[in-house]
């Protein structure tokens, strides 16, 4: 496998969309949006999130579109903690992780079976009017056997919030990522990159807010210089160690299909 680098931007805020998509045409990088397709939903997280237009102008630019659920809702009873996850809150913020953990474990879903459909299945309805969508992102990355039997049905891959990078032996509905938070430096990220080369594997990097303001009470926010220092990076790695792509690319035929 070659070494494959993929950026996506969950829950596509409108003042992610603002500050990203210039400097990904400055560097002429491809990237995967995250969109909810309910549109009558207008924030999450007290942020405005992309509408119809803001879609379009995504499409518009070159970059692909995936499911992000129609509705942003836990698609299972709770959220799989890997032991990944825990050895990255036994180096890290602990204090971070443990808010995380918490609402993870204390968040429950009473959705039924026919919601479940809706929240999976409508997503691919609607966002195929602009968009081949062949990828979901599990909301808070919850899911569980079931919720992957209706994803099969609809798309080629689903991504979870497990940390870690994708080689051969991983199951595409179970894909893993890196996600930036307040405390990510792009000389961190630099590190899973390196890690990703060492290994030819596929790194999928998550961000969520990317903003120029001092916002540090949302966890997912990044700041806009290092998110650029870090493209700078990838552009001067991918002619010689790497490609950057979009999801559907990262779908090839050693990853398991189970």
């Amino acid at each position: 496998m070659k070494t494959k680098i993929t950026l996506e931007f969950d829950d596509s805020f409108k003042e992610t969309l603002i500050n990203v998509l210039p400097l990904l045409k400055k560097y002429n990088v491809p990237a995967t949006f995250s969109i909810v397709s309910n549109f009558n939903k207008k924030e999450l997280d007290g942020l405005k999130i992309a509408d119809e237009k803001d879609v379009q102008k995504i499409v518009g630019r070159g970059h692909e579109i995936a499911s992000h659920s129609h509705n942003h809702v836990p698609l299972a009873k709770k959220k799989i903690i890997s032991l990944t996850n825990l050895k990255y809150f036994l180096i890290g913020n602990k204090k971070d992780y443990l808010q995380i953990l918490f609402k993870s474990l204390t968040t429950s879903n009473q959705i039924s079976r026919i919601s479940l459909e809706d929240e999976i299945s409508l997503p691919k309805k609607i966002l195929d009017k602009f968009y081949d969508v062949r990828s979901l992102t599990y909301p808070g990355g919850a899911y569980d056997k079931e919720v992957i039997e209706i994803a099969k049905r609809e798309y080629d891959s689903a991504r979870t919030t497990e940390r870690g990078i994708n080689k051969r032996d991983t199951n595409r509905f179970k894909l893993k990522a890196m996600l930036w938070n307040k405390n990510t430096s792009s000389t961190e990220a630099k590190k899973w990159v390196k890690e990703t080369i060492k290994k030819q594997a596929w790194l999928i990097e998550v961000f969520h807010l990317v903003t120029d303001k001092n916002t540090s009470k949302y966890y997912y926010s990044v700041s806009l210089k290092e998110f650029e220092k870090h493209l700078i990076f990838l552009k001067n790695l991918e002619q010689k160690k790497i490609i950057v792509i979009k999801t559907r690319k990262g779908i090839v035929k050693e990853l398991q299909k189970v």
